[in-house]
C-alpha cells in the first residue's frame, strides 16, 4: 500500500549529515521563503512573550543550546556537569567553562532540578516539565513557519502534544542538528553579533517584522520601531539596544535614516538568508525524524491523521549529482 503523500515528503527530509547545497538552493528559490522567514520571526517573538522563563532561555545562543542539551542529556543517560562540558567542547558553540554557569541558570529558571545520585558519581539533574512544555510551545510555533516551506510538517506540530514525539525531537535536535551545524564558523559576525549577543536575535526578529512585507528577505522597506518600546519588551536597557544598532550599522547590515527609519543593506542579505534557511530546514529535519521514528515504533502513531490540504512540491534528491 503506497504511503500517504505527507509521509513521503517527510522521508525526503530524513537527512543525517550536512544539509546539501542543492537543498539550500531549493529553499532560497521557494516562493514562500520570505514569508516563512517573517513568520519564524513573528513566532519566536510570540513564544518569548508567552513565557517569561523561556524568554530568558531565548536571550542568546548559549542559553538556548544549553537548554536543548539539558533535555537531550536528561533523555539519553542523565544530565551531569561532565556530560554537559563534553557537549560544549564537541560543538564549538560554547566553551566548556560556561557549562557550570549554564546549569545554575537553568536551575534558576526552574528548567532543571537536582536528583539523587550514587556516592562517588557526578551530581545528576533532571529536566523539569516546565522545560519540556516551553520547548513544545516554541517548536510548535516554529513549525507553523516551517510549514510554509514544507506543508508536511503541519501534522507534526499537532503530534508534538505527545510526549514521546517531543522526546524523539529533542534527542535529534540535541546532538544531530546543533553538532552538525557547529562545523560553521562560530566567530562569523552573524553568529557573534546576532546569536551570541544578549537579545541580538530578538532585536533582529523585531527589525525584520517592523518593515512592511514586500516578498523579499530581508525586506527592502524601512523598519520603524521605538527603542524605548523594544527595550521594555526585550527586558534590556535602551543603551543596550542602541549599542547593538550601532554594531549592526558598523557591520554594514543596516542604515539608519534621519527620520528614525532603519533599512537593511546588501551585506546583510546573504548571512541572514543562510541562517534563516538553516533554521527552517533544521526544524523540518527534526520534524521528519520525529514523525518517522514514531511511525516505526508504534502501531497507533499520532501522525495517523489527515495530511496537509495539498501535496507539497518535492524538494531535490538528497544526493543529486
Amino acid at each position: 500500500m503506497p504511503e500517504p503523500g505527507h509521509i513521503r515528503a517527510l522521508r525526503a527530509w530524513d537527512i543525517d549529515d550536512r544539509i546539501p547545497d542543492d537543498r539550500y538552493a531549493w529553499v532560497f528559490a521557494h516562493p514562500n521563503f520570505a514569508a516563512a522567514c517573517r513568520e519564524l520571526s513573528l513566532r519566536m517573538i510570540a513564544a518569548a512573550e508567552h513565557d517569561a522563563t523561556f524568554d530568558g532561555l531565548a536571550k542568546d545562543l548559549g542559553r538556548y543550546v544549553s537548554g536543548v542539551w539539558a533535555a537531550y542529556l536528561h533523555l539519553t543517560g542523565g544530565l551531569t556537569l561532565p556530560r554537559l562540558k563534553e557537549l560544549c567542547a564537541a560543538s564549538g558553540l560554547l566553551s566548556p567553562g560556561r557549562a557550570r554557569a549554564m546549569l545554575l541558570y537553568l536551575q534558576f529558571l526552574g528548567f532543571v532540578r537536582p536528583v539523587p545520585s550514587q556516592r562517588g558519581e557526578a551530581r545528576r539533574y533532571a529536566a523539569t516539565p516546565a522545560l519540556m512544555r516551553a520547548f513544545r510551545i516554541q517548536l510548535q510555533q516554529a513549525l507553523e513557519a516551517a510549514s510554509l516551506i514544507e506543508p508536511a510538517t503541519a501534522p507534526v506540530a499537532i503530534a508534538l502534544e505527545d510526549d514521546a514525539v517531543l522526546e524523539v525531537w529533542l534527542r535529534h535536535q540535541g546532538v544531530g542538528f546543533f553538532l552538525s551545524s557547529s562545523r560553521a564558523d562560530t566567530e562569523a559576525p552573524i553568529i557573534r553579533l546576532l546569536y551570541h549577543r544578549h537579545a541580538g536575535a530578538q532585536l533582529t526578529h523585531m527589525l525584520l517584522t517592523s518593515a512592511p512585507f514586500d516578498g523579499h528577505f530581508p525586506p527592502r522597506g524601512p523598519a520603524r520601531l521605538s527603542v524605548a518600546h523594544v527595550a521594555r519588551q526585550l527586558r534590556v536597557s535602551r543603551a543596550h539596544i542602541m549599542r547593538m544598532l550601532d554594531d549592526f550599522e558598523r557591520q554594514g547590515w543596516v542604515r539608519r535614516e534621519a527620520d528614525g527609519a532603519i533599512l537593511f543593506q546588501a551585506p546583510a542579505a546573504a548571512p541572514l538568508r543562510l541562517v534563516f534557511a538553516t533554521r527552517l530546514m533544521g526544524f523540518i529535519i527534526c520534524a521528519a525524524k520525529s514523525a518517522l521514528a514514531t511511525l516505526e515504533q508504534r502501531a497507533d502513531p499520532p501522525l495517523a491523521m489527515p495530511p496537509p490540504a495539498h501535496e507539497p512540491e518535492a524538494p531535490p534528491p538528497l544526493h543529486a549529482p
